[in-house]
């Protein structure tokens, strides 16, 4: 039992490793093996080796030289991730709607897109479906495809891949063997509010935003029906998305959403909203609010209604900037973020990408 435990433990200090010299080249851009050892506090062998193998499997480049560190000394070599290693695609997923967002592992978008989806299609018949539809422009890029990773309604258990609840038109559950069968590389489900928290955490990776909630106001479905506009929160707590003990954290129901004849008077309906958001914050004392889907629509009037509120004097309110293709974005983010997030016992739960998954998959595609 015990060298099982040691073993376990070498496996996860690699994984944290890798994860760790993955996430400083990321956030550094540009940096020398030196200069990891020294941010890291790992000896200069074990970064040696942790770089060898990640140039030979293509996910790092070496860049340029940089500065000496004496007069006369050897200037050290930057390394910086290999932009052109492989890309993820991003899905949100409404009842009649798609949205798309193709990008690459250090987070700079290629394109993005949307469409029309089928009202008889279960939820693996819709991503095969829009899949061959984004065929053609995903064979234009150079780069592989790395995974996908969906954005969905409702209440999505990420850790084992499952719709616990949703809209009525999402029932199923157990994606988990269906997608593998369709595809070579891993597919991802989370909450949309929670992919929209990924996006975040993705933008403002350089930044010391560690507490911060995102709230998402979406109409899923027809505009006009009371029972399909939703509310729903993302919650960062130390640089984490937090899920709860049953995946259902920022699930708050109908609760902050008032009857459908206010939505027709926007300045009542966002007035009340913005005050019962108050209350939120007021608990969980974050650092900023980010505002995104319907709330975009309206930012003008919500902007006048926050600066007479004492929201402002709580935490920083932000509105999103990718607009209607903030869950897409945040999808891929979520993709990208689990695969950069360094090991630790408070997110095991779902950080279940790996580097090492990653480079063995697009070397069985490359022949290797």
């Amino acid at each position: 039992m015990e060298l099982e435990t040691v073993a376990d433990n070498k496996a996860f200090q690699k994984k944290a490793n890798i994860s760790l010299v993955m996430q400083t080249i990321r956030v550094n851009k540009q940096i020398s093996r030196i200069d990891i050892s020294r941010e890291l506090g790992l000896d200069r062998s074990t970064i040696t080796n942790i770089v060898s193998k990640l140039i030979e499997g293509e996910l790092l480049v070496e860049l340029a030289e940089g500065s000496s560190v004496s007069k006369g000394g050897r200037k050290p070599v930057l390394l910086g991730l290999n932009r052109d290693f492989g890309t993820v695609l991003g899905l949100e997923i409404q009842i009649n709607l798609y949205r798309a967002t193709l990008m690459n592992i250090d987070g700079s978008i290629i394109w993005n897109r949307s469409g029309n989806i089928g009202s008889s299609l279960n939820l693996y018949e819709i991503v095969s479906s829009i899949y061959t539809e984004l065929k053609t422009y995903l064979d234009r890029n150079n780069s592989p495809l790395l995974g996908i990773g969906i954005g969905l309604p409702g209440h999505i258990d990420p850790e084992n891949n499952t719709i616990l609840a949703s809209s009525p038109f999402f029932k199923e559950s157990g994606y988990v063997e269906d997608f593998s069968k369709l595809f070579d590389f891993p597919v991802v489900l989370d909450n949309d509010a929670n992919c929209c928290a990924w996006g975040v955490l993705e933008d403002r990776k350089e930044d010391s935003i560690k507490n911060f909630l995102y709230s998402i106001l979406e109409f899923h479905g027809d505009r006009e029906a009371e029972s399909k506009l939703e509310i729903g929160f993302g919650i960062v707590i130390n640089g984490d998305v937090y899920y709860g003990s049953n995946f259902a954290a920022g699930e708050l129901g109908d609760d902050l959403v008032e009857d459908s004849h206010l939505i027709r008077d926007y300045n009542t309906f966002f007035t009340k909203l913005i005050k019962k958001l108050t209350q939120f914050i007021s608990f969980l004392n974050p650092s900023h609010l980010f505002l995104g889907g319907e709330f975009i629509n309206h930012q003008e009037l919500i902007t006048d209604i926050v600066g007479k509120s004492s929201i402002n004097n709580k935490c920083e309110v932000l509105f999103s900037n990718r607009r209607e293709f903030d869950v897409s974005f945040g999808a891929a983010s979520m993709f990208i973020e689990r695969l950069f997030k360094i090991p630790g016992l408070d997110n095991q739960r779902v950080t279940k990408l790996t580097w090492e998954n990653i480079l063995s998959l697009r070397s069985e595609k490359r022949g290797r």
